[in-house]
């Protein structure tokens, strides 16, 4: 899996690419936990994941908590039909601030 990430408006925007299994969610997790410095916020864009395994949505909540502890929140942007299907079957929709892209997350957040 491939993982772009920047810093924008005090907020770490991350873009995983391919699928994401749980492996490459615990992954996605130590890139973040590298890469967050002094960002409040992430924004997880999921434009660019073609699948999102069940095994991935308890890494998804740690990185939830772990924006949290910062006084931050975690967005996930861009969902997929496919992986939004799986939010809703799984009840986690409740519980994760879904928007339609990281554009639209930046400006929520502001």
């Amino acid at each position: 899996m491939k993982i772009q990430l920047w810093e924008r408006a005090g907020a770490l925007v991350v873009r995983p690419e391919g699928e994401l299994t749980e492996d490459a969610a615990r992954d996605l997790q130590d890139e973040i936990g590298r890469e967050r410095g002094d960002a409040r916020d992430v924004i997880l864009d999921l434009s660019a994941v073609d699948r999102v395994a069940v095994g991935a949505l308890p890494v998804l909540f740690r990185i939830q908590q772990q924006a949290r502890h910062g006084d931050g929140a975690m967005y996930v942007a861009g969902a997929r039909d496919s992986a939004r299907r799986l939010f809703e079957m799984t009840r986690v929709t409740e519980n994760l601030r879904l928007v339609a892209s990281a554009e639209e997350a930046l400006a929520v957040r502001s």
